[in-house]
């Protein structure tokens, strides 16, 4: 991808607009079996976002083509699924076979990990504020993603129960994806306001920490809440 990058850079309109449509191509292309899942979806959206990179360069250097234009909005179309099945993969090979206990773990020390960096990045005077609170704004997202493996988890989990004949599972899993979804919802909020430099980041941030730790709570196991209260103490 980094050569095809350098020739869209280097070429014309012609060329960005060749270049672009074989990045879509190879986009839609079956993978090859060999490749795991996380990579195939990671390379299929590199490919659809270069692809949409060189339809702009093509209409840049000649607007009145309006096949650029066209077929950049094809590529816009399918990006974000390709993104979200991008996200999804790399989530699953990595906390797929993680308990939801432990993943809740990962999350809340993330999460509080944010806070101290939001804290101390609102009181960098520096011009190197504006890229910490741009990279707390990434991490906070990345974090907020934890959400999709964890509620995925606790309602299979649940699902389970349901088929054993526990006749409340079905209300305590609608609760799980209401409250899980409003957590997420919120953290993403805090790191679209840390990405906006906006101080109102930093109590999102905090609410969101008490949400996770409610969750978190629910879900370790003993060893983890017996620590914890050790360490409140």
């Amino acid at each position: 991808l980094k050569d095809l990058v350098l020739s869209r850079r280097q070429g014309n309109s012609r060329d960005a607009m060749g270049l672009g449509t074989a990045l879509y191509h190879a986009s839609q292309a079956p993978a090859a079996d060999k490749d795991a899942a996380a990579e195939r979806a990671t390379l299929k959206a590199k490919a659809l976002q270069e692809s949409g990179e060189a339809f702009k360069e093509a209409a840049r250097r000649s607007p009145e083509e309006e096949a650029a234009m066209e077929n950049l909005a094809v590529v816009l179309q399918k990006l974000p699924d390709a993104e979200q099945e991008a996200t999804l993969a790399r989530l699953m090979e990595k906390y797929g076979q993680m308990p939801p206990g432990q993943i809740a773990d990962i999350m809340l020390a993330n999460q509080r990990k944010l806070l101290s960096g939001i804290a101390d990045a609102f009181t960098n005077n520096t011009p190197a504020q504006i890229k910490l609170l741009e990279a707390l704004g990434r991490d906070q997202k990345d974090n907020s993603d934890l959400w999709i493996p964890l509620k995925g988890k606790l309602i299979q989990a649940m699902g389970a129960q349901a088929q054993a004949g526990d006749t409340n599972v079905q209300q305590q899993m609608a609760m799980v994806n209401q409250m899980s979804e409003a957590t997420r919802a919120q953290m993403q909020g805090a790191g679209a306001a840390l990405r906006d430099l906006d101080p109102q980041a930093h109590s999102l941030a905090q609410g969101s920490e008490r949400a996770v730790y409610q969750f978190w709570r629910a879900v370790a196991p003993y060893t983890l809440l017996l620590k914890e209260d050790i360490l409140r103490q």
